[in-house]
């Protein structure tokens, strides 16, 4: 009978031991349920930060690129170049030169010295065919062409009275004028049924 006491004794302390295991892998299976939504938790963080890291640096790369842009559009205002076009050309022509090229206001100053033809007028330099005398202003017309409904012959065969475009389209020049005086031009000025 003593060995079924310490066999009875034996199997509780056997079942004691099953139901501590039970309760500790119980709360293993919660820790690891808990680490596992934390895991979850951490990549999804993770992954938000990779992609904030990828959006910071484009960021930067678009911010470097602008000021460099605002820096070589102050340096060719400063050298005279106005025209967008030409400063982009000049960019372009820039930008072909590779890693090895020199600072961009050294290397502009250096083309603004040696600009010949196209690149000369890019830098605001005058423009040897144009001259700066105002254009002289046409001869009058003769007589003849000048009074109202002259149609025929003449520099401006009777049509403008030697108008400009503007003159023409200017509300103030007098409608004659811009019709080039001609009656037939003008119907409302010939009476009716004449």
């Amino acid at each position: 009978m003593a060995e079924d006491n310490g066999a009875a004794s034996e199997i509780a302390g056997l079942k004691n031991r099953i139901r501590e295991l039970g309760k500790q892998k119980s709360e293993l299976v919660s820790e690891l349920r808990q680490v596992k939504a934390e895991l979850g938790e951490a990549q999804t963080k993770a992954s938000t930060a990779d992609t904030l890291a990828t959006q910071l640096d484009k960021a930067n790369a678009d911010l470097a690129s602008a000021r460099q842009s605002a820096e070589w559009t102050d340096a060719m205002l400063d050298a005279g170049v106005t025209d967008s076009s030409g400063r982009d050309y000049l960019s372009y022509q820039y930008g072909k030169l590779g890693d090895d090229r020199p600072e961009f206001s050294k290397w502009l100053e250096g083309r603004r010295e040696n600009a010949k033809g196209f690149e000369a007028q890019l830098f605001g330099a005058p423009d040897p065919a144009a001259s700066n005398e105002p254009p002289s202003p046409e001869p009058p017309a003769p007589a003849s062409e000048q009074r109202r409904g002259a149609t025929t012959g003449g520099a401006h065969n009777g049509t403008s009275q030697g108008l400009t475009w503007q003159q023409i389209l200017d509300p103030n020049t007098p409608t004659d004028q811009a019709l080039g005086g001609n009656p037939a031009a003008m119907p409302w000025t010939t009476p009716y049924g004449s």
